[in-house]
This record gives C-alpha cells, sequence and structure tokens, in this order.
C-alpha cells in the first residue's frame, strides 16, 4: 500500500511499522501512505485499515532518529482515530511531474502566521473541502477532524490567540506532500509532534493532520 517512501530504508520503514503495530496490539496490520527521509532520520504515515480486528480506521503519524551506527533510535508516534480521510489520489499530489510544486516550508509558515491572525485568517489557507485534523483545543472535548473553510474556522475558534510557538525539527517534501518532525513550545514544556500535509498546485492545502507524538 506505500504510496512513496523517499530514501528510507526499507528495513527502518519495516521496524517502525512493526513497533507501532505491536504498541497498537495489531499485529502486522499497519500500512504504510508515505514515509519520507529527513537529515536525521524518518518520517511516516500510515493507516490502519478498516476492518482490523478490534479497531476502527485509524490514521499513525511516527517519527524516527537514526544512531551513529545507523540503526533508528526513539521511535515516537501517536495514533489519530477517526482516521483523517484523504480525498485526492495520493499518487497526484506525491508527483513532482506536470504540476506546481509549491515550496512546503512557505505554505507552513504562511500557515502559522494565518494561525496568528485568527480563524479567518488560517481556514483562508486550505482549498475548498480542505481536511484539518488535530487535537481538540479544549481539554476534553473530541479530536478535531473537519472538512471545509467554514468548519475549520469554528474549530479554530476555540484555540489560544496568537501564533504557535513551533520548532520544526526537520520538513521534508515530496511533490506536493510534506511532513514535519517538530516540537510545539507550550506552558507546560516542549511537547514533539508530527504533521503530515499536502497542498494543491496553488498552494492552498488540502489536508493538514497533526498530532503530539509519544515514545513507541
Amino acid at each position: 500500500m506505500t504510496q512513496h517512501a523517499d530514501g528510507v530504508d526499507p528495513a527502518h520503514l519495516d521496524q517502525v511499522l512493526a513497533t507501532v503495530s505491536a504498541a497498537m496490539d495489531h499485529g502486522d496490520g499497519l500500512r504504510c501512505v508515505v514515509a519520507m527521509r529527513t537529515p536525521g532520520g524518518l518520517v511516516v504515515e500510515a493507516v490502519l485499515p478498516e476492518g482490523a480486528p478490534g479497531a476502527e480506521r485509524t490514521t499513525v503519524l511516527a517519527a524516527a532518529g537514526l544512531a551513529d551506527d545507523g540503526s533508528l533510535d526513539g521511535i515516537r508516534w501517536a495514533p489519530i482515530a477517526p482516521a483523517a480521510p484523504i480525498e485526492f489520489d495520493p499518487a497526484d499530489v506525491l508527483a513532482d511531474q506536470g504540476v506546481a510544486r509549491p515550496d512546503g516550508w512557505t505554505v507552513f509558515t504562511s500557515f502559522v502566521a494565518a494561525l496568528g491572525e485568527g480563524p479567518a485568517a488560517a481556514a483562508a489557507c486550505f482549498a475548498d473541502g480542505g481536511v484539518f485534523s488535530h487535537a481538540a483545543y479544549v481539554p476534553g472535548r473530541p479530536r478535531i477532524l473537519v472538512t471545509g473553510r467554514q468548519a475549520i474556522e469554528s474549530a479554530l475558534a476555540d484555540r489560544r490567540p496568537g501564533p504557535p510557538d513551533l520548532e520544526v525539527v526537520a520538513l521534508v517534501q515530496v511533490g506536493r506532500w510534506v511532513m514535519i518532525d517538530g516540537r510545539a513550545n507550550t506552558p507546560e514544556g516542549p511537547r514533539p509532534f508530527v504533521s503530515s500535509f499536502s497542498v494543491d498546485p496553488a498552494g492552498r492545502l488540502l489536508r493538514y493532520v497533526s498530532a503530539g507524538v509519544k515514545p513507541a
């Protein structure tokens, strides 16, 4: 099911999937959607398909570093349920040919700046029908999974005003698909996160999925 594994050692990818599958207690049911090599490791988006024993369809974001000897070091992951839908052809978004290829760093920093301006500005960064999946901004509420600018704007109305304080450890891009391994600086301290997002040729967000990750 892997759509793209850009520069990733297949053995490392298999190890990440196996480790996270074991942590989820679902055997080898996890399937890679996209994996990208970073300067210090790799980032992965995977999915636990619908029909896996005892589970709903779940998106998984994961990251891992590389030790000096080339082995994986510090696999971190997060399950996201319900899964964040992919309402486009991944192969088209991952392709480098025939379409404009907006710069992922520019798209990301523009979105972060827009978050500081307010919900309307941030929602305007999305394409029509864009998908937004993020931890709830109000404790105790379900995870946010919304589609469309109006719903995204409503969801963002609950977040603390101002731009988020984010530190990007690595940002990698294949075609119009971008993944980030980073840290969010919060009042409770730094929290590692992984984001996976895709954009249309005009640089508008088709899908933005982000989650805090924990050691596997």
